[in-house]
């Protein structure tokens, strides 16, 4: 067996930043950052009002959005009947792609649809009927195709209006 003598090598000493130092360094980084990009940025306009959770702020510029009550939902979807019939007569399929066709041909009926209605369910009803009529041609096509009607398969949209 052959014996190995302990040997001790010297390490030149290479001092070990702790993490205070790293972090003082990093804060001053970032305060010299901050105050180069504040000097060449324009200055910010009016702050924002910061409350517990942002309440104070919705509390005084606005009020909370009311949902639309029975009357008024039959109101808006009488309307949206009424111009989607106009449209069905002039063979306009999206008013969204050709508003000034459908301005032209159903201008009152549009305007009364977007009265009645939140701008936020006129656009989703124009999309909708988009929507449908693509899915309604894909499934005449698959049929005349010889696709079959795969059991126990709903037709989610169509069964929720005939109800």
């Amino acid at each position: 067996m052959v014996d190995i003598p302990n040997v001790i090598t010297r390490v030149p000493f290479k001092k070990v930043a702790s993490n205070r130092d790293i972090k003082q360094q990093s804060y001053h980084h970032l305060a010299i950052t901050a105050s180069k990009n504040l000097r060449h940025s324009p200055p910010p306009h009016a702050p924002p009002k910061m409350g517990f959770l942002n309440f104070t702020q919705s509390a005084t510029n606005s009020t909370p959005p009311i949902a639309p009550s029975r009357s008024q939902r039959a109101l808006c979807w009488a309307t949206r009947d009424q111009f989607f019939a106009c449209l069905d007569k002039h063979n306009i399929l999206d008013p969204l792609k050709n508003p000034k066709e459908s301005k032209s041909f159903c201008g009152p009926e549009e305007a009364s649809f977007e009265k009645e209605c939140k701008g936020s369910w006129v656009e989703y009803f124009k999309k909708r009927r988009v929507m449908e009529h693509n899915r309604e041609a894909m499934l005449k096509k698959l049929q005349e195709e010889g696709a079959s009607n795969m059991g126990g398969i709903r037709n989610p949209v169509g069964e929720a209006q005939k109800e």
